[in-house]
């Protein structure tokens, strides 16, 4: 279910980049990517606001050996003469059995240093946008560009356990699950250098007001090889920079950052016109 959402999440952002001139005024996208994302940042989730509960900045990926991880995007799209609308979910699990250097308090559990425990923290996001297409700039037919609105939701999800099958049962473990929402807002330019290439810059952010706050930038090259009549095959590739930050209001807040510096994809997109 999760990479069929993350696949989805794709599909979604593609369908801009895939756009392009067609005789039908509707199109139906759909695409899908996979991705390798260099990550950077920490999951800070006390119990109940309680300073006690929880160390700053604790624990961090790096404290969790958690490096370079794969992920992966899945999405719909429709298009309708200059406008789209799109859903699309990116799926980021971050996965690791490790022992900890130093002692631990999070979300109200004492982890000891000298002990094998294994993380989960698990990232959903999800995206309804609505993209209006503008035409070409005079003179040059083959730059176009589009500007967007957007809902995003963030599904995270955070476990830990002990992998010793000796330890007691009231050996420290613990669950948190929550969703968080915000809006943004982003551009996207497309340059047709050939019949069968073309490049995009895709830069979004959220509204300062939100306590989910999401940073996007994105290059991506696109292959129009595939013509047939009905449907159309595009596989891209492409290096983006996102960050994800999320921070409550509670006396210590849940504190999540995430950084994907920079993260690598490739996927292909099927348009039918």
């Amino acid at each position: 279910m999760a990479k069929t959402i993350g696949l989805i999440l794709t599909l979604l952002l593609l369908p801009s980049l895939v756009y392009g001139k067609s005789k039908s005024n509707f199109n139906f996208i759909a695409y899908g990517e996979y991705g390798l994302a260099q990550t950077a940042g920490f999951n800070q989730i006390p119990k109940g606001g309680s300073q006690e509960s929880s160390s700053y900045r604790r624990p961090n990926f790096n404290e969790l050996s958690i490096h370079h991880e794969l992920y992966h995007t899945l999405g719909l799209s429709g298009e309708y003469k200059t406008w789209e609308i799109q859903y699309n979910h990116s799926a980021i699990h971050l996965n690791k059995n490790v022992m900890l250097n130093t002692a631990l308090f999070s979300h109200g559990q004492p982890l000891p240093s000298d002990r094998l425990y294994h993380f989960n923290i698990a990232l959903n996001k999800h995206q309804i946008q609505l993209k209006k297409h503008f035409s070409s700039l005079p003179k040059n037919n083959n730059f176009h560009f589009s500007l967007f609105s957007a809902i995003d939701w963030l599904g995270y999800h955070y476990h830990f356990y002990p992998l010793e099958a000796t330890l007691p049962e009231a050996a420290p473990s613990s669950r948190r699950e929550f969703i968080n929402t915000t809006c943004s807002f982003g551009s996207e330019f497309q340059y047709q250098w050939h019949p069968y290439t073309s490049s995009a810059v895709y830069l979004s952010t959220s509204l300062p007001f939100f306590h989910l706050q999401i940073a996007e930038a994105k290059f991506i090259q696109r292959f129009h090889f595939f013509h047939p009549p009905i449907s159309k095959f595009r596989p891209y590739i492409g290096i983006s920079y996102l960050k994800t930050d999320l921070q409550d209001k509670q006396g210590l807040a849940n504190h999540l950052r995430f950084s994907a510096k920079p993260y690598f994809f490739a996927g292909i997109a099927f348009l039918i016109s």
